[in-house]
């Protein structure tokens, strides 16, 4: 009975490696996703369509090795060299794809590819800010600067050849006043247009908006203590250059003043005397009517003698 099983145990054996002899022999297909992996692209050459980024291939092999097939590292090497501008029909050569000799390229799907291509323009063009939203009342952007201030596009070249600035996309201003602002901002670009930079940093700045004010003053004497010295006119006209919010808030009539400091040592008589105008800060002159102030001093009062007794 011992010698019977052990008989049986072989016979089994050798069923079972015949049985992988003949399925490692056995031959099947199978299709595969392969990715297309470019090189050799000629400079001056852009390629408008036609470029596929994976191919099906048929490929042959044992039932068994067929099974593991891994196509995780698998790809088409397709050289590009030859590219020229116009119509490039590639047929795919199953030489191009890397497999093991146990592995056999049946068919590719499809076989052939029309590649147009064009020529290449390259150039470099300014980049102008877009900006988007409300400035807060009372100011104005003065400043609106792009870092860098130029991008070098590349494309085909009866597209490239028509732009002669690449704008950015809509960039937001603040709605609270500020000094100074910056932020990141991309290009807008056009299909099939390349740019280098991608982005720019958008510098601003903001200023209060000016207006010509035209106001009546009064003049004020701030060293004449005792008061006696007449002067003429008592008001006096000016031109100033202020901030619109400044004459919006009523800040300007109470802050504008005509000074006129007299002299320490100012004879008796009639004088014509500059002044000054003085307001709050950003505020400057223009014009001022009159020039000058006449000024009268007089004459220091003689005393009176008395009476002898």
């Amino acid at each position: 009975m011992i010698g019977n099983w052990s008989y049986r145990l072989l016979a089994l054996g050798l069923a079972i490696f015949c049985w992988f002899i003949v399925t490692g022999q056995e031959k099947v297909d199978s299709w595969v996703d392969v990715r297309v992996q470019m090189s050799g692209m000629p400079d001056g050459v852009y390629i408008e369509r036609g470029i596929r980024n994976t191919i099906a291939v048929l490929v042959r092999g044992p039932k068994g090795m067929m099974q593991r097939f891994d196509t995780a590292g698998l790809a088409y090497n397709l050289d590009l060299s030859r590219i020229k501008p116009g119509n490039n029909v590639i047929n795919f050569d199953p030489a191009n794809i890397p497999l093991s000799s146990i592995f056999q390229v049946v068919a590719i799907d499809p076989s052939k590819m029309e590649v147009v291509a064009t020529q290449r323009l390259t150039k470099t063009v300014p980049v102008k800010l877009v900006l988007k939203g409300k400035i807060p009342d009372g100011y104005r952007i003065s400043s609106a600067q792009p870092t860098p201030n130029t991008a070098q596009l590349s494309g085909p070249k009866s597209d490239v050849s028509e732009i002669d600035e690449i704008k950015t996309l809509p960039l937001v201003i603040p709605a609270e006043p500020f000094t100074q602002w910056k932020s990141p901002i991309e290009l807008d670009m056009p299909d099939n247009v390349e740019a280098n930079p991608v982005s720019v940093e958008a510098s601003l700045v903001m200023a209060p908006v000016f207006k010509k004010v035209r106001l009546t003053v009064p003049l004020i004497i701030p060293n004449d203590p005792g008061g006696n010295i007449t002067y003429s006119p008592k008001q006096v006209g000016v031109v100033v250059n202020a901030p619109v919010l400044m004459e919006q808030q009523g800040k300007l009539n109470d802050g504008v003043r005509a000074v006129l400091k007299l002299p320490s040592t100012l004879e008796p008589g009639l004088h014509e005397l500059e002044y000054e105008v003085v307001g709050p800060e950003g505020v400057s002159l223009i014009e001022k009517k009159p020039k000058t102030i006449q000024v009268s001093v007089p004459l220091p009062a003689v005393p009176t003698s008395e009476p002898t007794p």
